[in-house]
């Protein structure tokens, strides 16, 4: 089969013009034109079917595996419990393992880059929390550092 006639539009197409996929026939029934008409006239739709390949292929999830674990995690991020996934975001950054790919949970977009500066580290995580705590990150009295008092504002509501 060297051609195709498109579902939407009716038209007799080479093969070329319509996308592959994984089914019996091994073809869309909808030419690339069409495909990219429909998703311009429902940015909602097309920013889901992103969402929804993305969670497949970077980490093996489904629409349904993210919202049962944010419904395990009671709609809110792993970390600080806001339920908001961050500015100009509508789905919570799925954390995970760099090294073995294992995924951690949901996490709004904050914690996400959080632990990401600190390089999923959990030294460079201690030794930003002994900092906020008013230690010096190194116990090595040689080492350069700064210390300043903490007043009770700055660390009541704190959990340790």
């Amino acid at each position: 089969m060297t051609e195709q006639a498109c579902r939407q539009c009716g038209l007799v197409q080479p093969i070329s013009n319509f996308r592959t996929v994984n089914t019996k026939h091994g073809r869309y029934r909808t030419c690339k034109t069409c495909c990219r008409k429909r998703s311009k006239n429902n940015p909602e739709q097309l920013a889901f079917s992103y969402w929804k390949s993305k969670l497949k292929r970077a980490y093996g999830l489904t629409p349904e595996d993210y919202y049962q674990m944010l419904e395990d995690q009671n709609g809110c991020c792993a970390i600080c419990g806001t339920t908001c996934p961050g500015a100009n975001r509508l789905y919570f950054c799925v954390d995970h393992c760099h090294l073995t790919g294992t995924v951690r949970g949901l996490l709004c977009s904050s914690c996400n880059i959080g632990i990401g500066n600190l390089k999923d580290s959990r030294r460079l995580l201690y030794n930003a929390l002994k900092y906020l705590n008013g230690k010096p990150a190194s116990d090595d009295a040689d080492a350069p550092c700064v210390t300043f008092q903490r007043s009770e504002k700055d660390v009541e509501g704190l959990d340790f």
